[in-house]
């Protein structure tokens, strides 16, 4: 497999959180689940079922670089590449080789205006523009549910209004989150002159929503409500915010012939099945 390396991290957790039911050497199932995958080598990653007998495989993890071109990593022999990136998947349609699998909508990309800036005036019309023509990964209208709006628990206290700049900001290295706010630019740059785009990198942007640095946001959030008590990972929302959903995303497993059964997540990303399990 090729991921980014927050993504392998997590893929790697998971994983050795599994739980499998263990079985004796009488063919009976123990009361009690056991780990259903280690990890069996730092470096490379390499995550080995714990039953290897019945499994037959492993999995190598390999880190790719934020801006590799998925198709370099189709064409490395990767077995497994999780893309959103729509030349990408065009061109792994065209390879006889290689099965897409979507994936679960997981992301959706949020409008957000600190408390004590005015919220913009968003056409009815704007959220299938965006899905449409806008966004170059897969996209569709924002389906909800909006989930933070029951979750005040996991918002960050609400910003002061002082220091703030006329900007629309964005994280960086995100396709999506820019390809949104250069529409949104256009369209807000109407009625707010001089509204421009920064870019903040990961960590800064967290930090800028929190503070209200900037007058509006483009924020992705993850789609579905925490399954666990606790609030999700990513950013959390000032207190008091006007939050627009705008479009929701997901990505595509690429496959190659001979990867393991897996199931879908919720969150868009996949769980090898352990072995033995249903």
């Amino acid at each position: 497999m090729a991921l980014p390396a927050g993504q392998a991290e997590r893929f790697m957790a998971a994983h050795q959180a599994d739980r499998a039911t263990a079985v004796d050497c009488e063919g009976v199932s123990r009361s009690s689940p056991v780990p259903a995958f280690r990890a069996s080598s730092a470096s490379p990653a390499i995550l080995s079922p714990i039953d290897t007998l019945r499994a037959g495989w492993v999995m190598l993890i390999r880190i790719a670089e934020a801006d590799a071109d998925p198709r370099d990593l189709m064409d490395r022999g990767a077995d497994v590449v999780i893309t959103a990136d729509p030349a990408a998947l065009e061109y792994a349609r065209h390879r006889p080789d290689l099965r897409l699998v979507p994936l679960a909508w997981s992301t959706t990309y949020a409008l957000v205006t600190p408390p004590g800036s005015p919220p913009p005036p968003i056409p009815q019309s704007l959220r299938a523009e965006l899905a449409r023509d806008v966004v170059r990964a897969e996209a569709r209208p924002a389906e909800g549910p909006e989930w933070w709006e029951s979750h005040s628990a996991c918002g960050a206290p609400a910003p002061s209004a002082s220091g703030r700049r006329v900007a629309l900001a964005i994280p960086s290295r995100d396709a999506t989150a820019r390809a949104i706010g250069e529409r949104m630019v256009a369209l807000l740059g109407r009625e707010s002159p001089g509204l421009r785009l920064v870019e903040y990198g990961a960590d800064e942007f967290g930090a800028a929503l929190a503070d209200g640095r900037a007058s509006v946001f483009v924020v992705p959030l993850q789609r579905l409500a925490p399954g666990t008590p606790g609030c999700p990972e990513g950013y959390h929302l000032p207190l008091g915010s006007t939050v627009v959903p705008l479009v929701d995303t997901r990505a595509t497993a690429v496959l190659r012939p001979g990867v393991p059964a897996f199931r879908i997540q919720g969150d868009g990303s996949i769980r090898f099945v352990p072995p033995g399990a249903p």
